[in-house]
């Protein structure tokens, strides 16, 4: 949708039927919409750790997350890693402890997809931005391709970085000035409301 959102076709055009096409490439991110507006934690609480969810399947992911763990170690701040393994469904985590995780740390990592010539925007940078008491995104980019810069401001909205020393000095940053982290978050997600509304996802789903 105008270059915002990056779905699967693969999987679309293999398990959904024809008629369904064109919605089913935008409903999943209006579920997840609609499930963050509703979602009312008992108590919220932002941990100091940095959540990670998602398929590690690529050697350079694994690399970034064997740094991440490794300089982790002489931080305040914990992990909180997810990996699964999209063969075995049970072992993807469900929706709403998904959501529970997003919404219960300081900090979520997003790695990106990189392709020949450009880097995409996946559907989890975004769940990150929507989640309603979600952690600062921390988001992998190309070092001379930044597609969330389109419309989010870097170190206001998210906080990007493209090689592992930029990553270190993120969570020197988010242990040093927590307060401006959480700025971040809350500036990041008040930008991802305003460009959904705009872009009326859900009544494009529903129409």
């Amino acid at each position: 949708m105008d270059g915002i959102l990056h779905t699967d076709e693969i999987f679309v055009r293999q398990f959904f039927s024809d008629h369904m096409k064109r919605k089913s490439h935008l409903w999943p991110f209006a579920r997840f919409w609609t499930e963050s507006i509703n979602y009312c934690p008992h108590e919220v609480r932002s941990k100091s750790s940095v959540f990670f969810s998602g398929s590690v399947r690529q050697i350079d992911r694994r690399e970034i997350l064997d740094f991440l763990l490794n300089r982790l170690k002489s931080s305040s701040i914990k992990s909180n890693f997810r990996v699964f393994d999209t063969l075995i469904p049970r072992s993807i985590m469900g929706g709403h402890d998904y959501l529970k995780h997003l919404n219960a740390n300081s900090l979520v990592l997003s790695l990106g997809q990189k392709t020949n010539t450009h880097w995409i925007i996946t559907g989890r940078t975004l769940e990150a931005l929507i989640a309603p008491h979600g952690g600062t995104l921390i988001q992998q980019e190309g070092q001379y391709c930044k597609p969330l810069g389109d419309f989010l401001t870097p170190f206001r909205d998210y906080l990007p970085f493209s090689n592992p020393g930029e990553l270190s000095d993120l969570i020197s940053l988010a242990e040093q000035e927590p307060k401006l982290v959480a700025d971040i978050a809350r500036s990041g997600q008040k930008q991802i409301g305003k460009i959904f509304r705009k872009q009326k996802l859900l009544e494009a789903v529903l129409a």
